[in-house]
């Protein structure tokens, strides 16, 4: 039995491992309190980014408090070990539940459950902390179905100015990603709000939205992105028409089209959304959501007088405001009319409406901006392809991702052609019954025909684990991006 803290808690026994670090069950020795004690990977600890991820992920947790989700008491550093002391929950994950259904939980059940999950989210939120790996194994679900939020481990404080991700990081697990999560772009929480539509889509049904969890990376990805979700009734005929219409609305691909926040997600549940409207047809409810924390069934109290005062208040100031600027706007119209006799205004103007009124120019603007997208989600596609080909032995596909004139670097010296890395993938694959890999922090740069990926590898296997930072430098050739230059552990 280990001690932890100067004998302050007592590891007792193994709960679970994952990615990043091992959760224990463990005791504290004068409270007589049981916790769970989670341990950073001893290969992570002298990662600089791992280490600040877990240090990061303590400090989220101190700032939250709620009942749905799992509380922080201690934060230890011992021995060059990093350990988060927390809450110890009995219960089982969500992932366990729906394992052991194949039709999903019963909707009366499944939503009780998730208002649950919402109001955790809406608080998380509200603290500017956005979660980004939502998922049921990240969900503990009570013996009183009550439901507590697990794992903040690449959570972002929105107001926070750690560096700890790149833009153009891909964050998270696959299947509950958002649109802009695999294209590499900013998230809010409206990104979570997409990954809870999906994760209150597989309560319901046991399925993802996109049909079978088995496609591969890259038909995944590409699902997220363009294809329209599976119609939930095609797995589940008795859901009423709440249900159906806000998870359609969570899983907008445009950002802009789902609920803004996991309080209107939960209203939208109990008293409905009607795609196209903002607000339900029901007076009653349309007050509910229009001022909040008001008692709609006892007529305008205080409450509610005090909140539509401050509202016309608000109202009044914002056509001040907008009246002092139209009449700004309209002055400098009228000084710039004046001045276009002057050969410098003249000219800029003339050189601006080309530009602008231009469609030949517009078109090539959004064609680039539009191309280049296309080219760096493809270069993240195969890179998960490449991944994929190595953990599963296939030779042959692997190599077909890589140029004739491939040459592979390690920062020990290691220089490999691309025959000899052909040869040097049969020895490894015969010699090994498993390969697992993981990344992290994946980032793409496009520049015409060439492009660029950096990111952060786990490497499990029969013979060797390890880890490291992987650059991979890509040539287009035809439609297909092909690795040209492979570096291994170079910073």
């Amino acid at each position: 039995m280990d001690y932890l803290a100067e004998g302050k808690y007592k590891i007792q026994s193994k709960i679970s491992e994952g990615g990043m670090g091992t959760i224990f069950l463990g005791l504290h020795a004068k409270l007589d309190r049981l916790v769970a004690i989670k341990r950073l990977h001893s290969d992570l600890t002298s990662n600089e980014l791992f280490r600040d991820r877990f240090i990061e992920e303590a400090k989220i947790l101190a700032h939250l408090n709620h009942p749905n989700i799992i509380s922080i008491y201690d934060l230890i550093e011992e021995n060059e070990s990093y350990y988060i002391v927390m809450e110890y929950i009995e219960g089982e994950t969500l992932e366990k539940i729906l394992d052991k259904s194949s039709i999903g939980l019963h909707p009366d059940r499944a939503t009780a459950i998730f208002k649950k999950i919402l109001s955790a989210f809406d608080y998380a939120h509200k603290k500017g902390v956005i979660h980004r790996d939502i998922k049921p194994s990240n969900v503990i679900v009570q013996n009183d179905d009550n439901p507590k939020i697990l794992d903040f481990g690449i959570a972002k404080l929105i107001q926070s100015k750690s560096k700890i991700t790149k833009a153009g990081t891909l964050m998270g697990t696959l299947y509950y990603m958002s649109p802009e999560q695999i294209l590499g772009l900013n998230v809010d929480s409206r990104s979570d709000i997409y990954s809870l539509g999906v994760l209150f889509y597989e309560m319901l049904t046991n399925h993802i939205p996109y049909g079978n969890e088995k496609n591969n990376e890259y038909e995944m990805m590409n699902s997220i992105i363009s294809n329209e979700i599976i119609d939930i009734r095609n797995y589940k005929q008795n859901l009423n028409d709440n249900i159906i219409n806000a998870i359609n609305k969570a899983l907008s691909k445009d950002i802009e089209y789902r609920f803004d926040t996991c309080e209107n997600f939960s209203k939208a549940l109990e008293y409905g959304y009607e795609p196209g409207n903002t607000i339900n047809t029901n007076k009653k409810t349309r007050d509910f959501l229009n001022y909040n924390n008001v008692n709609v069934h006892n007529g305008k109290n205080k409450t509610q007088i005090k909140n539509i005062q401050q509202h016309n208040k608000n109202k009044i100031l914002i056509t001040l405001l907008s009246t002092f600027f139209i009449v700004i706007i309209a002055v400098l119209v009228y000084i710039l009319a004046k001045s276009e006799d002057i050969p410098i205004v003249k000219k800029v103007l003339s050189e601006k409406n080309f530009k602008e009124d231009n469609p030949v120019i517009k078109d090539t603007q959004n064609k680039q901006t539009s191309e280049i997208m296309a080219d760096e989600a493809d270069v993240k596609r195969t890179v998960y392809e490449i991944i994929s080909a190595w953990e599963n032995k296939n030779a042959d596909k692997f190599f077909s991702y890589l140029t004739n004139d491939y040459t592979y670097m390690s920062k020990d010296g290691l220089h490999r052609t691309f025959s000899e890395r052909k040869n040097k993938a049969y020895e490894i694959f015969a010699v090994n019954d498993y390969i697992n890999i993981s990344i992290s922090n994946l980032s793409v740069r496009v520049n015409g025909n060439d492009a660029d990926a950096e990111y952060y590898q786990i490497y499990h296997s029969t013979k060797l684990n390890e880890n490291t930072t992987k650059h991979l430098y890509f040539r287009k050739m035809g439609n297909k991006w092909k690795v040209y230059k492979e570096l291994s552990g170079f910073n």
